[in-house]
């Protein structure tokens, strides 16, 4: 039952609900073990995701991170396995970064993990892209004087819309495709600024403006050529 009813974020359609986050979800914290490298092995072990891992981590699913647990760091960290397909949240330092277990995994203490408990009723994908644009709602619920820190009990009260199924599957397939298209405008202008400085330092060390003017003709020519092409192939 929803019990936040001032956390109602906007109006929704009435098929769907406000739900509280404990009602859809089983939250797990995460724990990190004494400062010994016996606890951390380089291949196979647990995988133990930080907050530092997710930093500009690009894909939606992860699948381990610098370090591994053995079984006794486990056992010394309070940590524990996160099953795959928990949607993970990093709860401070920063707050508001998300990823998908891509398999079962675990986490230290900065992070939250939301196990879904029953995904005929919630995709981890949908909480996923949910938890990723409310970035102002999860600083705002969280806490702390030193630094802020989104707890287990407050994480708990988090306002989630539930929308039926079929509705959730067309938004997460809808929002992978904007993803998609977003990273490939990304990476063209990464490769357009790195022909830009590529030609601007040419053009700091040689003098002849004939040069110049032939390379910025070709660079520029490709970029045209390939942007005509790839617009035709999707008309």
């Amino acid at each position: 039952m929803f019990k936040n009813l001032k956390d109602e974020r906007w109006k929704i359609p009435k098929e769907w609900e406000w739900v509280d986050m404990i009602d859809v979800t089983d939250i797990t914290g995460g724990g990190t073990p004494k400062a010994d490298e016996i606890f951390f092995q380089d291949s196979g072990g647990i995988p133990w995701i930080t907050p530092d891992d997710l930093t500009f981590y690009p894909e939606i699913y992860i699948s381990r991170g610098e370090r591994n647990l053995s079984n006794s760091g486990l056992k010394s960290s309070g940590a524990q396995i996160i099953p795959k397909d928990s949607v993970i949240l990093t709860s401070r330092a920063p707050i508001g970064i998300v990823a998908i277990a891509k398999n079962d995994l675990t986490t230290n203490q900065g992070i939250k993990s939301f196990t879904v408990k029953d995904k005929k009723k919630l995709l981890p994908e949908y909480l996923f892209f949910y938890l990723s644009c409310s970035s102002g709602y999860l600083h705002y619920k969280a806490s702390g004087t030193t630094y802020l820190d989104l707890s287990k009990n407050r994480a708990e009260m988090l306002a989630v819309p539930l929308a039926p199924l079929n509705a959730q599957e067309k938004i997460v397939v809808q929002l992978k495709e904007i993803r998609k298209k977003l990273k490939l405008s990304l990476k063209k202008l990464n490769d357009l600024q790195g022909t830009i400085e590529f030609v601007a330092n040419y053009e700091k060390n040689h003098k002849s403006n004939s040069e110049i003017d032939r390379l910025y003709g070709i660079y520029f020519k490709s970029i045209a050529l390939n942007y005509f092409k790839e617009n035709k192939d999707e008309q």
